[in-house]
């Protein structure tokens, strides 16, 4: 059970935004974290109804670890005030009601998404409906790359970082994984854009049409990311879901690379970015993927090595990689 003090506090920012229903009795149900992180430093996640009808979302973290929940909650909390005044996110994000210390507790209290996520769908989702899903996110996240494109940045440099984390992370890496890792030509500077950091399919709701209408999960939010990260981490995502659920057959069609293709088209229409820098960032994503399975809150060993083994086949670009995947 929530703490009564906890909440009164939501009660009070109830009263505050839906003044009719002031005086209604609250429904509050926890709601299962999926998260690799360490359970003490995960907020607690509540459902907040009233009659039936989700109003806000409650998260609520131990006050102790604030230092940690910079990272989290406070970061979170200042992600969705930035996301909410985007033009291109502002329907999609949550908007934040209320974040301050009560009793020894932080607590977010945001405002619900109605939709159903797409990781909910993806083991009936229909090829057309799968379509819908990539295709409505390339319009969103183009929208969002448009909207917050500034400068360039030293691209080169976070990819060498990244090269040094994996070698630090598995001590004995094949020889041929080095190389495909290290075939990097040089891309220049790169563009700077706002990424929302987890765009995969568990974090990604839809509408009963299968048009997206919601994202959550603004932790790792950033308002300097690189182009086509979520975009290529939606795709190379949940084509790996489908083909741990046995589904991949479902887009083994002709057109599909076609699709994808159409895709990378209409969110580089608002980037221009060269060939060989696309080829170059699909390398950064998947490289920075593998060491985020390892990193302090993210350990996973196991899917890392499962992103290691995708890369056998080498497949210099996204479009590279889809194809393999499907033949």
């Amino acid at each position: 059970m929530l703490e009564s003090h906890i909440s009164k506090q939501i009660s009070k920012v109830i009263g505050h935004n839906f003044k009719h229903l002031a005086d209604k009795p609250l429904e509050i149900s926890p709601v299962p974290a999926f998260t690799s992180r360490r359970p003490e430093l995960s907020p607690r996640i509540y459902k907040v109804s009233i009659s039936g009808t989700t109003l806000v979302i409650a998260k609520v973290q131990n006050a102790p670890f604030l230092i940690e929940t910079s990272r989290m909650l406070c970061k979170e909390y200042a992600s969705l005030r930035f996301a909410g005044a985007l033009i291109s996110l502002s329907d999609y994000a949550p908007k934040p009601l209320f974040f301050g210390k009560v009793g020894s507790e932080m607590v977010l209290v945001e405002t619900f998404l109605s939709g159903m996520r797409i990781s909910d769908l993806i083991h009936s989702a229909a090829p057309e409906q799968v379509m819908k899903h990539f295709m409505s996110s390339a319009i969103l996240l183009a929208g969002l790359a448009k909207e917050t494109r500034i400068g360039a940045n030293e691209f080169m440099r976070k990819y060498q970082d990244e090269m040094l984390k994996l070698q630090a992370n598995f001590s004995n890496l094949p020889r041929s994984v080095i190389n495909y890792f290290a075939s990097v030509k040089n891309a220049g500077p790169i563009p700077k854009c706002v990424k929302h950091g987890d765009y995969f399919i568990s974090n990604v709701l839809v509408s009963e049409c299968h048009e997206v209408t919601g994202l959550t999960d603004y932790e790792d939010f950033s308002k300097h990311g690189f182009p086509f990260e979520d975009i290529y981490h939606f795709i190379v995502s949940y084509l790996l879901a489908l083909e741990r659920m046995n589904k991949i057959e479902c887009v083994r069609t002709k057109s599909f690379i076609g699709f994808i293709e159409n895709i990378i088209a209409i969110y580089n229409k608002e980037i221009g970015m060269q060939q060989d820098q696309m080829d170059a960032v699909f390398k950064y994503y998947w490289l920075s993927s593998i060491n985020r399975q390892v990193s302090r809150f993210r350990k996973n060993e196991e899917l890392a090595l499962y992103r290691i083994r995708k890369i056998a086949n080498g497949p210099q670009n996204l479009i590279d990689f889809v194809r393999q995947l499907l033949e």
